[in-house]
């Protein structure tokens, strides 16, 4: 029960940011839509958020240990590498993309 509804709340909290990220990124505010996405993460992860940011991704996959918690991590790492597209960090984009599938899929 309550791993349940830990998820539950986990998926709803990622919903809701992925909604306020886009919404930015739409609107082309995309400084705003990267502080968004470092809220998401925090808000997710909270303490372990620097740490997590330091590893490599299968470390990182190791630590997230769920897979619902690896799609979260993933989810708004592809949606800070597309604003970074957006302001034309191809290089940095990359990167962003091969961590979100190397920790998805580890």
């Amino acid at each position: 029960m309550f791993r349940e509804d830990y998820l539950m709340k986990m998926v709803q909290q990622l919903a809701e940011h992925l909604a306020k990220i886009v919404k930015l990124r739409d609107a082309g505010e995309l400084e705003q839509a990267l502080a968004a996405v470092d809220e998401g993460l925090a808000a997710l992860f909270g303490d372990d958020l620097t740490l997590l940011q330091q590893l490599d991704p299968l470390s990182a996959a190791r630590m997230l240990s769920h897979p619902e918690r690896k799609t979260a991590y993933a989810k708004l790492l592809e949606e800070e590498a597309i604003i970074y597209l957006k302001m034309g960090e191809i290089q940095l984009t990359e990167r962003l993309r091969k961590r979100a599938k190397l920790v998805e899929s580890a």
